[in-house]
């Protein structure tokens, strides 16, 4: 089940209620696309939500849950934010009840009836029923482990590049760690709500040390996931200078939220950040968004669109 965050929690929190999400869809197997055929040549075919799911061997030994579905390129690769999983890809949240439910009409769901469209979980992530699929790991970890495991995961599925990034929160710190280090694998870049290498100077130094000083009770031996930003900033800060020239989406919540800097008075500069980061890279940045920090599952059509145009002008 998904585990409602506290208000203070880190960005990139799991969803946001619990929720079941089917299961059905998913199968256990070697790496292979399917599609389905309609009975009109004109209407476009049903996409599943995951014409593949299951395990990927890294080299290391370690397995790393992954799913895909459509056809077509460059490949769109959703990277999840802290503690959360696929499921903030390929779901859809009933407004009422807050139940999760895997859709056609989700973000992943949307965008697979373009081009092909992988999303993963990264060690110490839980699905709904609350047993990691990853192996884990020991917390906390890095930008650089999680940009490490992002490459060692699509090398081992044979997923072949460029790539379309899509990140969500944490997910924009390992997205701009790797896109700034494998820039020739990249044709395009959507950020979602991201955490960005401008959020430690948009921050005063209390608000800042009270951010990084809230992880550390985060590493609570479970090994779920914990973001290591005081060691992951200045690398960060770094790969964003070579982040590769090509289409750049940033959305950015306009609904307040507490993101672990203090009370909700300190998301403007989680704003402030966004919009610096926007500016630096060139990206179109989109404000208007009615949501919070889960705009993935808030807003599925939304940033759907968004990923769909860039992937439009990636092909040229």
């Amino acid at each position: 089940m998904f585990r409602k965050p506290p208000a203070t929690g880190r960005p990139a929190n799991r969803p946001t209620r619990r929720a079941a999400v089917a299961a059905t869809l998913l199968v256990l197997g070697a790496i292979s696309g399917c599609s389905t055929q309609s009975s009109a040549p004109t209407v476009p075919p049903p996409v599943e939500v995951a014409s593949f799911a299951g395990l990927v061997r890294l080299p290391d030994g370690r397995k790393i849950f992954a799913e895909c579905s459509g056809t077509g390129t460059p490949t769109v690769v959703m990277v999840p934010g802290s503690r959360s999983w696929h499921a903030v890809w390929d779901s859809v949240e009933d407004p009422t009840t807050g139940q999760l439910t895997a859709s056609e009409a989700s973000v992943f769901g949307r965008v697979a009836t373009v081009t092909r469209v992988c999303a993963y979980d990264r060690p110490g992530t839980s699905p709904a029923d609350g047993s990691p699929r990853s192996t884990l790991v020991t917390q906390p970890t890095t930008a650089q482990q999680g940009a490490d495991d992002l490459q060692a995961w699509l090398t081992a599925a044979k997923i072949p590049g460029p790539y379309v990034f899509v990140a969500h929160s944490w997910g924009g710190m390992l997205t701009s760690m790797y896109a700034g280090s494998h820039g020739e694998q990249v044709s395009g870049l959507v950020f979602v709500d991201s955490a960005t290498p401008n959020l430690q100077d948009a921050l005063t130094p209390e608000q800042w040390s009270t951010f990084t000083g809230g992880l550390a009770p985060l590493v609570d031996g479970s090994n779920a996931e914990v973001p290591d930003y005081p060691a992951s900033m200045d690398a960060v800060r770094a790969a964003a200078e070579e982040l590769p020239t090509v289409p750049t989406v940033v959305i950015t919540s306009d609904q307040q939220f507490a993101f672990g800097a203090g009370g909700v008075e300190t998301w403007p500069a989680w704003v402030q950040a966004q919009a610096d980061f926007a500016a630096q890279h060139n990206a179109r940045h989109i404000t208007e968004t009615h949501s919070s920090h889960m705009i993935p599952l808030t807003q599925p059509q939304l940033v759907a669109d968004a990923v769909i145009e860039v992937v439009a002008e990636a092909r040229g």
